[in-house]
């Protein structure tokens, strides 16, 4: 895409798209996924959670959360 499209493309789907938050995950082994952050409930103490991230295998974990909007860019640089 030349920058011109990119830009009408980004505009288009900005205006098509409730500007929600999300939170991304990223785990150990490189995998990102978005959830929408209405599925995260509040808890009392000792409650059991909820799954959020259903992981590859055991030995692989979350390496990095974070929440943003969804119209934010998000920029993802890897050696991979």
């Amino acid at each position: 895409m030349t920058g011109e499209y990119h830009l009408l493309f980004i505009l288009f789907i900005s205006n098509i798209l409730l500007n929600g938050r999300s939170v991304i995950i990223i785990t150990g082994s490189g995998y990102i996924k978005r959830i929408r952050i209405e599925e995260f409930e509040a808890q009392s103490r000792g409650g059991k959670g909820k799954a959020g991230a259903k992981l590859s295998t055991d030995q692989d974990s979350v390496s990095q959360f974070f929440t943003c909007n969804d119209h934010d860019l998000i920029l993802f640089i890897t050696d991979k």
